[in-house]
């Protein structure tokens, strides 16, 4: 099958096994083989596949998703003492040169907003720099208010928030084995359902938390202290 360059979100089943999803990203002029396993369900599992699938028969419609094939979005790039932002094959790069503090880059998503239902996903790679502080997803973000669930290197996670600039912790960090450590690549998410916000990774669900209301729509990325990271494949996507 010919396919054009990009990311692609590949989705394999069979009945009796448990689904394989992964994203893959196709380069040009080279040929790709995927080979996929796919591990057996005991009859416990289907039953609860098959009542999931029936309960939540929802459609989302997706406000934004970019590979960072090229900029049309308009995402900041260039360098500051403060920190340095660009696009290279095909991943947003994030570096933040500061010893202290957090940088937060974010943009608007039209139709976002806190009223209804959403879900916010993105890849992010640890490149170089401190293992033990926080990079990941920023919503919600207006002047110095926004939310953040972030991972480190080093395999805690944490949820958090700021308030007219002002920082507060809502999970402290708490360590994961979900989180793949050091420079892997780890798939991040958050979902509003309701008056309750779920935060995953890799597919997990590793914490939930009474849904903090905010007034902006943009959504982005923090990270902490001097690190470099690597985000892609971001898909903002809320319930009609």
């Amino acid at each position: 099958m010919a396919l054009e360059p990009g990311s692609y979100h590949v989705e394999v089943s069979r009945h009796g096994y448990k689904t394989n999803k992964t994203w893959i990203r196709l380069e040009t002029g080279k040929d790709q083989k995927i080979e996929v396993g796919l591990e057996q369900l005991n009859e416990t599992a289907k039953k609860n596949i098959i009542q999931s699938k029936s309960e939540r028969k929802k459609r989302y419609t997706v406000l934004l998703f970019e590979d960072f094939s090229d900029n049309n979005f308009k995402w900041p790039v260039g360098s500051k003492k403060e920190r340095e932002l660009k696009i290279r094959n095909g991943k947003y790069y994030f570096r933040h040169k500061r010893d202290s503090y957090g940088w937060e880059v974010a943009k608007g998503v039209k139709g976002f907003n806190a009223r209804v239902n959403f879900k916010i996903d993105t890849t992010a790679k640890h490149i170089s720099g401190i293992t033990n502080n926080g990079f990941g997803i920023v919503w919600g973000k207006q002047g110095n208010d926004s939310n953040h669930f972030r991972i480190s290197a080093n395999g805690y996670f944490r949820l958090s928030k700021t308030v007219n600039g002002k920082f507060v912790d809502i999970s402290g960090w708490k360590k994961s084995g979900k989180i793949n450590k050091k420079n892997s690549i780890n798939r991040l998410s958050v979902e509003k359902r309701g008056n309750t916000l779920y935060c995953y990774i890799n597919g997990a669900r590793v914490y939930k938390s009474a849904f903090e209301p905010f007034s902006g729509n943009r959504v982005g990325f923090r990270i902490d202290k001097n690190q470099a990271v690597e985000f892609d494949n971001v898909i903002v996507k809320i319930e009609p």
